[in-house]
């Protein structure tokens, strides 16, 4: 997953922080 802004991409922070999480 790159890392890209939250604020660019319109998914809900929970799904985003998980994925950070899994990386």
């Amino acid at each position: 997953y790159k890392r890209c802004p939250i604020t660019l991409m319109p998914v809900n922070i929970d799904q985003i922080r998980r994925l950070f999480h899994d990386a």
